[in-house]
């Protein structure tokens, strides 16, 4: 009998929302960071307008204008994902650390601070039907995506209590969520996946009498 542990791989199409902001959704676009399976999702610059569809990020309108964009300029669509892998490797580093209670990488905090500073000029007010509202200026810029996420990066650095910012146990995930139960108990970024793994993992070697390894 050999326990069965193996992380299961989605598409951008299918991944699990499961970080209960955007900023730490995107940042999950990725797994295993800090291990040798680490592996992303984002291949693509029209894997990135899908997630940002998904997540709510833009609408069909943005997504459609941004599809001809990058067909029109590949090479700028190209240093938009780039400009929004290291958006996430920056947001997955802060994260990791507060989710880990140590003291956020100076780096990777003035970084963000950086790309705020770029994303900021494009917030601007609209009018709706019966209240004005937030709205996002310039919509066919190829960097539109990733604006949303990095003013949600600093809310949740502002105002998340950090206690409730946690990392998944799962040796092959580590993706980041917002710890939303009673109790602040979570440990899994999902129960029926990683924690169900863990659980496989421990009654494999309970029953082997082999050591286990750290989760």
């Amino acid at each position: 009998m050999k326990a069965d542990i193996a992380v299961p791989r989605h598409t951008v199409i299918d991944l699990p929302l499961i970080g209960g902001t955007s900023c730490l959704d995107f940042s999950n676009t990725a797994a295993a960071w800090d291990h040798p399976s680490f592996h992303g999702y984002l291949d693509s610059y029209g894997d990135l307008l899908i997630w940002a569809g998904r997540a709510g990020l833009i609408d069909e309108t943005t997504e459609r204008l941004l599809r001809q964009a990058a067909e029109a300029a590949p090479a700028a669509a190209e240093a938009a994902l780039r400009k929004g892998l290291a958006l996430r490797a920056t947001i997955q580093a802060i994260f990791a650390a507060v989710a880990g209670r140590r003291p956020a990488p100076q780096p990777e905090v003035m970084a963000l601070d950086q790309m705020l500073v770029h994303a900021l000029p494009h917030r601007g007010i609209a009018v709706g039907a019966e209240r004005f509202h937030w709205a996002w200026r310039d919509s066919a810029s190829l960097d539109r995506p990733l604006w949303p996420i990095v003013l949600d990066a600093a809310r949740v650095l502002m105002d998340a209590d950090p206690s409730r910012i946690k990392q998944c146990g799962g040796a092959e995930c580590g993706w980041l969520f917002v710890d939303t139960s009673k109790n602040g108990s979570r440990r899994w970024c999902q129960m029926e996946a990683c924690g169900s793994r863990s659980k496989a993992h421990s009654y494999y070697h309970r029953k082997t009498g082999k050591r286990q390894s750290a989760p």
